[in-house]
Formats: structure tokens, C-alpha cells, sequence
């Protein structure tokens, strides 16, 4: 037959129908990783095979011949071949109809349909299309992951056996200088069964800049595809001085229906071996429950502070979970119980602190968003029970929001609080001056609040009323010496306000510039203290950001009251070469009636805030971004004294590997809130880079009233883009809370192509 390149009507045709596709053989194992690494990989890594079962090939080369006696089909120069998204390319094929044998030969190149990129020496396809075998693979994946294997088989699209197998997440892992970076698991042998869900390496090394650092004789991970698969998590080490060093290899056991058991032990050097248990249940759809316990017999309890784990056997157990039964709700809980509170911060265990109990059911909609939940606070670490019984247990805690869309008429928005707060005892705290943070009591305190609002466009003006009204109603015990006596309130408070905006907006076609004069007139009635113990409303602030709220405090035991104004200015610039500038500048006024915003309770909230006269204090805050500078700066004005009562600005910049910022704090005496002389303080940082893939990083922070050092730190980093590894040193105090304090921290990552990492 003359040579010559066609595309054959023939051959597309006897693909037709040929069941799984061609290339089956191709969904490859990089397995070669430690656990976890599923985030390492491409989506779907292990599953590449089409599941079409019909479909037309066409197939190109520069001879095509077909013997009709044998059925065998042969291609060779330039074979080309395409089917359902994948493209092959080889010197030489091979299909043998009766026997339904593919075999590829000679620069073997397959892309997939996700641009997975496969190069062999010889492909062979047998046993209708379920089994291959790859001589000399390579996979490149698109982000630049590389797998190899000197063969590769794949039985009934069950069992795939990479021998001599590599996978590097950084390709050669050889930089444009010719240097070794980034990382590689290379082994004897690769087993991933994707029907039992299980990997087994044989002699797994790991690689580190081309350096051999970790090896094992052999281990069984869980199919990476696989989250509930059998086998080991990833490793991890952790060090403190009071335990020494902590080394955990984590293995999870897949019981079946959802359910699995997560065993950690982990070595302590000082200490003996804790045992972690953690159960787990998924119901499909619904949600999810586990159970954690840990314990450990001490070699040494002397090491630990006496009534803070002196004792042989300490332990903790700890259960959430989350189900969503319906639409739109959602249910949980969440509990911790231990044998010592500073048992979980010693062994290192993560948990946030406080450890909240608790048990909810949530409700969301477009329109509507409900919250019931009752809580409890227990505090981590060497907190005595004096202090445990400081804090408050909330039974109940009740939210719920709703809006309505009146389409022309406006918005209307009702909402309801109803907190219970049982503490059992008062806590006190003292800076010069007293503060009651919270009484030993039995409180409630429920709020219902409806309000109206519709926006107006007259003219350049956008004009927003807002009518509505509030009722409260809480009860106390009297517990507390401190404030003996029950008692019990209600009250309502009407609400009208008046919102006004003038904006005005120049754009030249590259830049634009608003500026909007904001005028606010609001009343509200009632009581300045509807709570009456203050529990959730102590933390108060006066500044920019919430200059233009109708209500300055931050929980519903305080409210402001009677009539007031804010008046201020919000500017805002965007430039083409994509800078900007935000500011915004006014002040609050009190105008009629009683002044909520300086009426004291016992925990002084709003004292020093610059709210207390008739004029509030002058807020202002602007921030910028002029490419790699930012730029953020707020103040407070007291105008009465003519001072500077606080302030606070930083300026950072980030670009070309460098970074670095400044940031400086001032607040002028306050003896509302204990402060008798000036309070200063003033911070830096910085990031040098001082080699490629090395930087070098500080902070500090002084005192300048104290003339003395807050805290500095100092590290040193390595990153590559795909391994990471440094060490950091830092050290603070004494503050006014805390003592000195020094630690230091290893990091070593090892990151995949799309930046996901581990380690630690």
C-alpha cells in the first residue's frame, strides 16, 4: 500500500461501541505520597476513566493496513488517535478486533480531557479494554506534577502497580540555576486498590532537596480518594517544656456505614504515652457526630503545679456534632469534660479556650434567621475553680431576625433577644479602678424590637426615615452582695430616626471621587439600662466606624437614649492606577432628654469613650493603598480639652520580597478608666530577603511610657514554593496581665502545586 496520511472512515467506525474506553489504563496511583496528601493532587487523581460506553475514535497515521482473515489493525508514522477527549500519539499501534488488544509503541503520548499529560515507551490495553500496562510512564499533571513508574499496570480498573514509582509535586524539582528544590516520594513499589480503598508502598523515601530524609520498610495508606479509608494519617511532633517531646502517628480505622475509629497515640518524652480515641458517624445528608477521649498514666505528675495535674491519670473527653434534619434548620452540640482544666493546653491537644458547651438549633431563610442555644464557659488551663465559677452559663440564649420587603412601602425589620445568664459567683477586676464585670445572679432579660424604614430620592438628597419600637423586659435574684435586692423591668421605647445623604461623584473616565454629607437626627425612650446588670454590653468603643449607628453599644443591657444627632463626612476616591482613599470624619450630639451615653454602671462602659458631654468628641479614620503601601490612621478630638485624646496609625508595605511595617497607638490620660499618665506604645516589623528561597523576619514592640520592651521576635524561613522549613524565637513582658514569656517554633511544610501544605 502506498504511504500515505489519511483519516479512515473504517477505522472510526470499529471503535463504535468498544465499552470502557481505550484508555483505561491510564487512571494512575501517585500513592507515593505520605497521607493526607489528597490535597496535594489534582480533583479526581485517582478516577481518569471516562465512563462512556459508546463513543466513535478516529485514528491518523501515515500507513493504515487492516487484515480481514486476522481482524488486526495496524497504524504506523504519526499515529494519531482521539476518543472522547483524549488524543494519543505513538510510532506504532496495534488493535486486534477478535482478541480487543490495544498496544501503542514508540513515543507514546496520551492527554486527557482534564490535560493530564501521560508519556510511555509501550501501552498495552487487554481483556476488553479493563486491564494496561505502561512501560516507562511519566504523568505530568497541568499544575506541573510529575509521576513515574518503570511499569505500570492496571487490572480490572481495580489494582494499579506502579513499579520503581516517583511523584513529585514540582516536576524535576530542579530550578532554572540547576538546584535542587521542593520535594519527592519515591518507592520500590505502589499498590492502590481503589475497590478495598488502600495504598501499600513498599520502602517509601522521602526527598528533600534531592535529599533522602525519611524511609520506611513498608506502610499502608488509605486510598487518597477515599476519605474514610483505612490506614495512617499524617504524623506530627509538637514540643513544650513542660511535657517535652510529643510525637503522634495517627491511624483510622474505616468501620463501615459512615462510622470510623481514629486512634492516636503519641509518645511523651517526659511523660509516657497518651492515648487519643476519637469515633465518628456520617449520615449522608443529615450530618455528623464524634466522640474524642484522651488519657494518660503521668511517669512524672510532680512536674505540674499542684491541683493542676499532680496526679498519675488525667484525661479528657470531648463530643460534637451537627445534623440538618430539615431544610433551612440546623442542630448541634458540642461538650468537653476533663479531669483538670489545664490537662488539654499541657498535652498540647487542640482546643480553643474557653471550651464552650453547648447544645442549638438554627433556622435560616432568605428572610428569616432564628438562633436557640444554651452555653457554658469552661476556661483551659491552670484556672482555679474560683475563676471557673466566674464565668456565665447562658440557659437560654434565643435570637431571631426577620425582614419583610414591602416592595414600595418600605422594609420592615423585627427582631427578639432573650438571654438567661446564671453565674456563681461575682467577678471583679481593678485597674485603680473598680470594675463589676459580673454578679453572681440569676438574670433575664428579653428584647423585641420592630421597626420601619423606607429610602427617599429627592433631588441630589437620599432621605431614609425609620419609625419602630422597642420593649424589654429582665428580672434579677439579687444575689450578689454586690448589688442585693431582686428586681424586675419593663419599659418600651419608641423610635423614630432620620437618615440624610447629599452624595456628591466626579468621574473623569479614570478616576472617581464621592463625597457624601451624612446627617442623622434619632430618639429613642426608655430605660438607659433595660438589662439591669450589665452583661453583654461592656466592651464600648467611639470611633469612625460606628459614628453612624443608631445605637453604640454592643449588646442589649445598655441602649442609648433620648434625642441626638450625628453629623460627619464620607469620602471615598478610587484612582486608575488602582490606589484609593476612604475617610470618614463627624461627631455625635446629645440633644434632649436622657443621655445613654453617660449614664454610669458598674462596669463603666462608655467612660473614656469621649461621649459623655453634650458634643462628643471629633472621630476621624481614613485608609489608603497607593500599590504595595497601606496605609490606616484613626483619632479621637477632644474638643473640650483641645487634645488628642487617642489615636492609632499604620503604615506597611509589601513588594519585591520585602515587607515591613509600623504601627504607633496613643491614648492621653483617662482617669475614668484608671490611666493617670499618657499611654504610648509603638511596634515594627520586617521581612528581608536575604538569598533566593531565604528571608529573615523581625518584630518589636516598646513601650514608650514604660521605656521598656513589650515583646520582640526574630525568625529565619526557607520556602521554595513547595517546602518550607524555619524557626522562630519570641519573647514578651512582663504586661500588665501576663509574665515574661519566651518560646521558639520549627516550621516544616512540604506544599503541593496548588499551595496546599502539611506539617507543622
Amino acid at each position: 500500500m502506498k504511504s500515505r496520511r489519511f483519516r479512515s472512515r473504517f477505522a472510526s467506525a470499529f471503535w463504535r461501541g468498544a465499552g470502557s474506553v481505550v484508555f483505561a489504563g491510564i487512571a494512575l496511583s501517585a500513592a507515593g505520597l505520605p497521607a493526607r496528601a489528597a490535597s496535594l493532587l489534582p480533583t479526581n487523581f485517582f478516577d481518569r476513566i471516562p465512563q462512556t460506553q459508546s463513543g466513535q475514535a478516529g485514528v491518523e497515521a501515515d500507513e493504515l493496513n487492516y487484515n480481514s482473515s486476522t481482524g488486526i489493525i495496524t497504524a504506523a508514522g504519526n499515529v494519531g488517535l482521539s476518543y472522547v477527549g483524549y488524543y494519543a500519539t505513538a510510532d506504532h499501534m496495534v488493535f486486534n478486533q477478535t482478541t480487543r488488544e490495544l498496544v501503542l509503541e514508540g513515543n507514546v503520548n496520551i492527554v486527557d480531557p482534564e490535560g493530564v499529560e501521560y508519556t510511555a515507551d509501550k501501552v498495552t490495553v487487554t481483556n476488553g479494554f479493563r486491564d494496561a500496562v505502561l512501560n516507562a510512564m511519566v504523568m505530568t499533571t497541568p499544575d506541573g506534577a510529575v509521576v513515574t513508574g518503570s511499569q505500570t499496570r492496571k487490572i480490572r480498573d481495580q489494582v494499579t502497580t506502579i513499579d520503581d514509582g516517583t511523584y513529585a509535586p514540582c516536576g524535576t524539582c530542579t530550578d532554572a540555576k540547576g538546584r535542587r528544590i521542593g520535594w519527592r516520594v519515591r518507592t520500590e513499589k505502589i499498590v492502590q486498590n481503589s475497590e478495598d480503598h488502600y495504598t501499600d508502598l513498599d520502602q517509601p523515601i522521602l526527598e528533600v532537596l534531592g535529599v533522602p530524609i525519611a524511609w520506611l520498610p513498608w506502610i499502608r495508606l488509605p486510598d487518597l480518594t477515599q476519605e474514610d479509608g483505612s490506614g495512617f494519617r499524617t504524623p506530627s511532633t509538637a514540643y513544650s517544656d513542660k511535657i517535652g517531646v510529643k510525637a503522634s502517628l495517627p491511624y483510622y480505622y474505616s468501620i463501615g456505614n459512615g462510622m470510623g475509629l481514629l486512634l492516636t497515640p503519641s509518645l511523651i518524652s517526659q511523660q509516657g504515652l497518651l492515648m487519643g480515641a476519637q469515633f465518628s458517624q456520617k449520615f449522608a445528608g443529615l450530618g455528623s457526630y464524634s466522640v474524642t477521649a484522651h488519657g494518660i498514666y503521668q511517669l512524672d505528675p510532680g512536674a505540674f503545679n499542684p491541683g493542676f495535674g499532680d496526679t498519675e491519670t488525667r484525661g479528657s473527653i470531648q463530643t460534637s456534632g451537627e445534623f440538618m434534619p430539615v431544610k433551612n434548620w440546623k442542630a448541634g452540640w458540642s461538650y468537653t469534660a476533663f479531669t483538670d482544666p489545664a490537662f488539654l493546653t499541657d498535652y498540647l491537644i487542640d482546643t480553643p479556650s474557653p471550651a464552650v458547651n453547648e447544645a442549638y438549633v438554627t433556622y435560616l431563610s432568605p428572610k428569616t434567621f432564628g438562633d436557640a442555644r444554651v452555653q457554658e464557659f469552661r476556661l483551659l488551663g491552670e484556672v482555679p475553680q474560683a475563676t471557673q465559677d466566674q464565668q456565665a452559663a447562658l440557659l437560654p440564649k434565643l435570637r431571631v431576625d426577620h425582614v419583610e420587603d414591602l416592595g414600595g412601602n418600605g422594609t420592615l425589620h423585627a427582631s427578639g433577644d432573650f438571654i438567661g445568664v446564671a453565674r456563681a459567683a461575682d467577678q471583679v477586676s481593678s485597674n485603680a479602678i473598680a470594675y463589676r464585670l459580673g454578679t453572681e445572679e440569676q438574670k433575664t432579660h428579653g428584647t423585641g424590637q420592630v421597626d420601619w424604614s423606607k429610602q427617599f430620592i429627592l433631588g441630589p438628597s437620599v432621605i431614609t426615615p425609620m419609625a419602630g419600637l422597642r420593649v424589654d423586659y429582665a428580672t434579677y435574684n439579687g444575689a450578689s452582695a454586690l448589688q442585693p435586692g431582686a428586681q424586675t423591668l419593663f419599659s418600651a421605647a419608641p423610635i423614630a430616626a432620620l437618615d440624610v445623604r447629599v452624595p456628591f461623584v466626579a468621574y473623569d473616565g479614570a478616576s472617581s471621587h464621592l463625597i457624601e454629607p451624612v446627617a442623622q437626627v434619632y430618639y429613642r425612650g426608655g430605660d438607659t439600662a433595660p438589662g439591669i446588670t450589665n452583661d453583654n454590653a461592656q466592651s464600648f468603643t467611639f470611633d469612625e466606624a460606628n459614628l453612624f449607628s443608631y445605637n453604640k453599644f454592643s449588646g442589649t443591657d445598655r441602649q442609648e437614649t433620648g434625642l441626638r444627632a450625628n453629623l460627619g463626612v464620607h469620602y471615598l476616591a478610587n484612582f486608575a492606577d488602582g490606589s484609593y482613599i476612604d475617610a470618614v470624619a463627624g461627631q455625635t450630639y446629645h440633644l434632649a432628654g436622657p443621655n445613654g451615653l453617660n449614664t454610669p454602671d458598674a462596669v463603666n462602659a462608655g467612660a473614656g469613650a469621649g461621649v459623655w458631654g453634650n458634643a462628643s468628641d471629633i472621630v476621624a479614620g481614613v485608609r489608603a493603598g497607593m500599590g504595595p503601601v497601606t496605609l490606616s490612621a484613626r483619632a479621637r478630638y477632644d474638643i473640650g480639652a483641645n487634645e488628642i485624646a487617642a489615636a492609632a496609625t499604620q503604615v506597611s508595605y509589601a513588594g519585591n520580597g520585602w515587607s515591613a511595617s509600623v504601627d504607633y497607638s496613643y491614648m492621653a490620660p483617662d482617669p475614668a478608666r484608671g490611666y493617670t499618665a499618657i499611654q504610648q506604645d509603638i511596634g515594627g516589623s520586617i521581612g528581608v530577603p536575604i538569598a533566593d528561597y531565604w528571608s529573615a523576619t523581625a518584630d518589636i514592640g516598646w513601650d514608650i511610657t514604660a521605656g521598656k520592651m513589650v515583646s520582640y521576635d526574630a525568625g529565619l524561613v526557607y520556602d521554595d514554593g513547595y517546602f518550607q522549613a524555619g524557626i522562630k524565637a519570641k519573647s514578651s513582658g512582663p504586661l500588665i496581665y501576663d509574665p515574661s514569656t519566651f518560646s521558639y517554633a520549627f516550621t516544616f511544610k512540604l506544599k503541593g502545586p496548588d499551595g496546599s501544605s502539611f506539617g507543622s
